[in-house]
């Protein structure tokens, strides 16, 4: 039985998740002083736009809310436990008593997925990067909160709300001491509303698209159009327009995606606030431009494998990396 061909939608997640993974790995690695860690804040918009579109099919319910802890839970936690367990093994075997004593610390935080919430400077853990993990699980579980508010709202009241809890947690990661701006899980929580924000608008885009081609269309049969010329050239010209409309998407988004790479790659130096806000409208125009044209130019099967072991490669790069020398 032939596995069905993943939509372009999901493609193109897949291949900005491969873009990000890379980056972090090429900044953890330390082969060029590049701005890779701006991939975490690409993986925080993917992670909005996916739960705005899961928690808009299923709803928020009491029963839809149990399940999508549970698929959480069950997709995020397993490997967690196991990173885990191989970071106490391998700093008990490799690591000085006190650095083993501190990994243990460290270890009890990532557990219960607060991290995100301690940090020494002189002590660089094998532990230091599930950090982005323990924000994650924490948004997860106030997320059902926000789309039940959400979801029954118009377009506009939803861009109304999103902005205003936006800027607030923009305003903190903006003000707020280095360390507490960059992972206290509130001064994140505008690059996840980035990212659903980004699949409302799609999603009423294509409503807008969806009419507009109705009213071109004439809504008798292709044949009757065949018939009539001045109708054929009308469906002919409506059909061009489509395709062409799909095509300048596509190509935006191409551009939206390889500025990306610019700044992860060939930039070098500290991430500042404004690497950090054009990577992030960058990574919200690839996804929207993307769905609305064809798919991203750039998609391919190589791509979209890293971002399906992605997770997998975040979780066990930097024990590798901190355990080994």
């Amino acid at each position: 039985m032939t596995q069905e061909k993943k939509k372009p939608k999901l493609e193109t997640i897949q291949t900005l998740r491969a873009l990000s993974i890379i980056s972090v790995l090429v900044y953890h690695t330390s082969y060029w002083a590049s701005k890779g860690d701006l991939g975490v804040h690409i993986f925080f918009v993917i992670s909005g736009y996916l739960m705005a579109m899961i928690l808009s099919k299923t709803g928020v319910t009491l029963e839809s809310t149990k399940d999508f802890y549970l698929r959480r839970v069950k997709r995020i936690v397993p490997l967690y436990l196991i990173t885990l367990l191989g970071i106490q093994i391998g700093s008990s075997l490799l690591l000085t008593k006190d650095k083993h004593r501190r990994t243990t610390q460290d270890t009890i935080l990532a557990l219960i997925f607060a991290r995100n919430m301690h940090f020494e400077w002189d002590n660089i853990s094998p532990s230091i990067h599930l950090w982005t993990v323990s924000t994650e699980m924490q948004y997860y579980l106030i997320v059902p909160i926000i789309f039940y508010f959400l979801l029954p709202m118009s377009y506009w009241k939803k861009v109304v709300m999103m902005g205003m809890i936006g800027t607030g947690s923009c305003l903190l990661y903006m003000t707020l001491p280095l360390v507490t701006g960059i992972y206290f899980m509130p001064s994140r929580l505008f690059e996840f509303l980035l990212g659903s924000l980004t699949f409302f608008t799609e999603i009423e885009i294509r409503k807008f698209f969806d009419k507009r081609s109705a009213n071109s269309i004439p809504e008798k049969s292709i044949p009757d159009i065949v018939l009539n010329s001045a109708k054929r050239e009308s469906f002919l010209g409506a059909i061009k327009s489509q395709f062409s409309k799909e095509n300048l998407c596509s190509s935006i988004s191409l551009l939206f995606f390889l500025i990306s790479c610019v700044f992860c790659f060939l930039l070098t130096g500290t991430s500042e606030e404004n690497d950090v806000f054009i990577v992030l409208l960058c990574a919200a125009g690839t996804i929207f431009f993307a769905n609305i044209g064809n798919e991203l130019l750039i998609n391919h099967q190589v791509l979209s494998y890293i971002g399906d072991i992605s997770y997998v490669l975040y979780l066990v790069h930097f024990p590798n990396l901190c355990l080994s020398f």
